[in-house]
């Protein structure tokens, strides 16, 4: 009989562990977001500014790109609508990427595609997906990006 009742305790205190734990574990359990998915600046237009179209990306920004923040130029070559593609220069390396541009929050998009020419003293490129905000003023646009390396910052303008 005592072997019963110790039985059905250990059961019991076993049923009641599991699920205090499942309560625990379900709320201490987070999706995190991807970096491709959150901007590091958030910005809203407030009712001073004037709403910019990816159309005002085209053109060529100069700035730093990737680990070790080497000059680089991204040049806004086709805009669609709120879609661009074009092309990142850093080091004689040449990638295409495209992309896409929200006017509201100012926040872009884009995936490096392919790579058209590899620099020089480069022995390769990893394409990368980036996320970054355009000022206020129209003129800069900071961000960071992810690739195999891990995450870098980028910032560029354009005057």
């Amino acid at each position: 009989m005592r072997s019963i009742v110790s039985i059905f305790a250990f059961i019991a205190s076993f049923v009641i562990g599991t699920f205090a734990a499942s309560l625990f574990f379900t709320q201490s359990w987070q999706e995190v977001p991807a970096i491709g998915e959150q901007p590091i600046v958030r910005y809203r237009l407030s009712p001073h500014d004037r709403l910019i179209g990816a159309a005002e990306l085209r053109g060529t920004w100069s700035g730093t790109w990737d680990h070790d923040s080497s000059d680089c130029t991204i040049t806004f070559d086709r805009v669609d609508g709120n879609r661009f593609s074009g092309t990142l220069t850093e080091r004689g390396t040449v990638v295409l990427f495209e992309g896409t541009f929200d006017p509201t929050t100012r926040i872009l998009r884009f995936n490096e595609t392919r790579v058209i020419e590899l620099g020089p003293t480069m022995t390769s490129w990893y394409l990368g997906k980036n996320v970054g905000t355009l000022s206020a003023d129209g003129h800069y646009i900071s961000g960071t990006g992810v690739d195999k390396n891990g995450e870098y910052p980028w910032h560029v303008a354009n005057y």
